[in-house]
């Protein structure tokens, strides 16, 4: 494989494309090699593919959700791409408030300081391998490098699930006043600027 740089002046890297590589959505993908880049609306229905089967019926957002998360805020709205398969995605949008509760996790606010993230999914079978860590880590470095404006990243979790977000860099807020399907939810959050 070679590596190329482009012409133009252009921060990507260019991968030659071979006879193990394929083009996806604009992008170049090398044999399994995992990527993120950023959500397209054609993604739109395998990502709620992902949302339905990562979580319970009731707590799962709708393809319209998602759709308008990716139309309002697709800077903020990561996939991971494994060959040519989208496994995972982490997506999220911006509020002025500080603590999170319904509202601020229904709307969108460009001019928001708190990054609430909704979804982190990982496909079934990709589970246990590190990608979700992978993918939590870069989406945060993306995020606070293209948003310079994001002071905080917040979310909301159940309680099996905070020892993976604290490995991740968050710490625990408390119970969320969040009611969101049957089982109690906690904030979490990562404060990235002051």
């Amino acid at each position: 494989m070679t590596m190329q740089e482009s012409s133009e002046a252009s921060p990507y890297t260019v991968l030659d494309q071979n006879e193990n590589s394929s083009v996806m959505a604009g992008y170049t993908t090398v044999g399994d090699t995992l990527f993120f880049r950023p959500c397209e609306g054609a993604d739109t229905p395998r990502v709620a593919e992902l949302e339905a089967a990562g979580f319970p019926e009731d707590e799962a957002a709708s393809l319209e959700s998602i759709q308008f998360r990716c139309d309002r805020a697709g800077d903020l709205f990561l996939v991971a791409v494994k060959g040519e398969n989208i496994i995972g995605f982490v997506n999220g949008t911006l509020t002025a408030g500080s603590k999170l509760h319904h509202d601020t996790m229904s709307q969108h606010d460009p001019s928001g300081e708190t990054l609430c993230i909704h979804s982190v999914c990982v496909q079934q079978d990709q589970r246990r391998n590190k990608v979700g860590t992978k993918m939590l880590k870069s989406y945060i470095q993306f995020v606070q490098a293209s948003t310079p404006s994001i002071r905080r990243i917040a979310l909301i979790c159940k309680e099996y699930l905070v020892e993976f977000y604290t490995s991740c860099g968050f710490e625990m807020v408390g119970p969320s006043d969040i009611v969101h399907g049957k089982d109690p939810w906690f904030e979490m959050s990562i404060t990235v600027a002051e």
